[in-house]
């Protein structure tokens, strides 16, 4: 599966971003990372390079770039869902400090929703009446890092 920062590479070698200095002035990402993602892409065998030039391989592991936009897909309609009030209940977010206990009793109850969804998939029903879950969380720290 492709990393956040491969697809974004991949998405700039498509716009015929073929050098490292045309990705980096198209992504504006630090030159060295874009190598290290160069070559990881490269083994991962989404891209080759010839006569110095990075091009795109089309080979059916592209599918699994898509996994991302299809999850961020989902991930802005429920919150945009629970912003306009359709659906209240579609999206909650807290910012909360988690003591060593609580963070372990946390994890406990993340172990049992896992295995109860896990096992739920075994039912089978209408299509139509499925339900889309997803939960997570991610240190303030790092989100603002990420952001910056």
């Amino acid at each position: 599966m492709l990393k956040i920062i491969e697809k974004y590479i991949l998405e700039s070698i498509q716009k015929e971003n073929n050098s490292l200095f045309s990705i980096h002035k198209d992504t504006k990402l630090n030159p060295q990372d874009i190598e290290y993602h160069l070559e990881t892409l490269k083994r991962k065998g989404f891209i080759t390079k010839k006569l110095g030039r990075w091009e795109r391989i089309q080979k059916e592991e592209k599918l699994n770039s898509f996994k991302f936009i299809e999850l961020s897909r989902i991930a802005k309609a429920c919150i945009r869902s629970s912003i306009t009030k359709e659906d209240s209940q579609s999206f909650k977010i807290h910012k909360v400090y988690l003591s060593e206990k609580d963070e372990k009793i946390y994890q406990a109850m993340l172990y049992n929703i896992d295995t109860f969804l896990k096992e739920s998939k075994k039912n089978k029903g209408e299509t139509a009446q499925e339900k889309i879950i997803f939960w997570g969380k991610c240190s303030y720290k790092n989100l603002i890092q990420s952001l910056y």
